[in-house]
């Protein structure tokens, strides 16, 4: 549904579809630039949590880098 509204709105703007939760906040994370705002809508919160706070934590130590 969101997919249709986007393209809608613009036919030929490029989207990823990824099934998988997890799989999809990792591309969002790797793929992100310096100072993105990445939103995540969850159907099972604890385990998107878990994911994010070891990227928050790879981060703190200096082992996740964005790209400029």
């Amino acid at each position: 549904m969101l997919n249709d509204g986007i393209k809608m709105k613009d036919p030929n703007k490029k989207t990823t579809i990824i099934p998988s939760e997890k799989e999809a906040i990792k591309f969002a994370v790797k793929n992100a630039v310096k100072c993105s705002l990445i939103i995540l809508c969850s159907d099972v919160i604890p385990d998107a949590l878990d994911l994010v706070k070891k990227f928050k934590e790879q981060e703190a130590r200096g082992e996740l880098n964005f790209t400029d």
